[in-house]
């Protein structure tokens, strides 16, 4: 449980038919962030992570692993960072999107330059 409220961020990790793998991100002006979502009392981060997928992308809950949990620090701001996978099978990745979503997916290239903007450990390189 979380005394105040606090930033919950989240990804989620789709390999492409081409082996490739793309991660989600949130478009905000001329920049690409974590999405996020605001700690509930009376929930754990990963409960709260998962309710704002559930919110905000079309998702088969069958599919999705968490593949990893760490840290990001933005702005002295310690935020807890889940890394979930999706095995998207013949799918693809833009179906999950809700329409005007924000939310969007960059190849891990891309992706790169977003992690930089953190201070994160643990995260696997891709």
């Amino acid at each position: 449980m979380v005394g105040k409220q606090s930033l919950i961020a989240y990804t989620i990790m789709v390999q492409r038919t081409d082996g490739k793998w793309i991660f989600l991100v949130q478009h905000e002006e001329s920049d690409f962030i974590f999405p996020g979502t605001m700690a509930k009392n009376q929930q754990t981060g990963l409960a709260t992570a998962i309710e704002a997928m559930k919110e905000k992308l079309n998702l088969n809950f069958d599919k999705v692993d968490l593949a990893e949990l760490t840290n990001a620090v933005t702005e002295n701001q310690r935020i807890p960072l889940f890394v979930f996978k999706y095995h998207c099978g013949a799918e693809d990745p833009t179906d999950l999107l809700l329409p005007g979503s924000k939310l969007e997916w960059q190849v891990s290239d891309n992706f790169k330059e977003t992690i930089q903007k953190y201070d994160i450990s643990g995260v696997p390189l891709f």
